[in-house]
């Protein structure tokens, strides 16, 4: 048996993430494939993976987004120091067929250089990345790039934070355990037809 958590914290987060993921591919899984064995629900995660990563036409949920007559890609600023939450954030977008421009800052300095050298359709946030906070990061981009729809992508699922965050003038909080609401987000924000 494969001893899932370990001693490092941020590994066990990332482990939270891959687990959550596989979850979610597993639902996606034709029901015979998630029985109550590990085995097959292994089998299950292997085939989700196969559907949505290697295959992502063949993993594609029926409510597909038309960027058909789209004039450009998205073009996406995203506040996160955590390289893998960066890529299943990616992925996600990838498997709804949405054509993106991503530019990823890992610090402070790094976000506002970007915000200094190109425009952005949107910035997706975590709440804290060396150099800069959450709160910190959208005054910047009020300030340099106003209008442009700011969405928090944080684990933090406090709801105090959330509704502070959203008061502030983000346009959207979503957890990281439901990057799936990334898609739906964009086109309540208008930026997918």
């Amino acid at each position: 048996m494969v001893k899932a958590w370990t001693g490092n914290r941020r590994q066990n987060r990332k482990n939270r993430y891959i687990f959550s993921a596989f979850g979610q591919l597993c639902a996606r899984a034709p029901a015979a494939a998630c029985r109550n064995r590990p085995t097959d629900q292994l089998n299950a995660w292997v085939f989700g993976v196969f559907l949505l990563i290697l295959r992502p036409s063949m993993g594609q949920s029926q409510n597909k987004i038309s960027t058909e007559g789209a004039m450009h890609p998205l073009n996406i600023l995203h506040l996160e120091d955590d390289p893998f939450i960066a890529e299943l954030t990616q992925l996600e977008f990838m498997r709804n067929n949405i054509p993106c421009h991503w530019v990823t800052a890992d610090s402070g300095a790094a976000y506002i250089a970007a915000l200094n050298d190109q425009k952005f359709d949107v910035i997706l946030s975590d709440m804290s990345v060396p150099g800069i906070d959450g709160a910190r990061a959208l005054q910047v981009a009020k300030t340099k790039c106003p209008g442009v729809p700011f969405v928090f992508v944080s684990g933090n699922d406090d709801s105090n934070v959330i509704h502070r965050c959203l008061d502030q003038g983000a346009a959207d909080f979503i957890n990281k355990d439901q990057l799936w609401r990334l898609v739906p987000a964009m086109r309540t924000l208008q930026l997918l037809s």
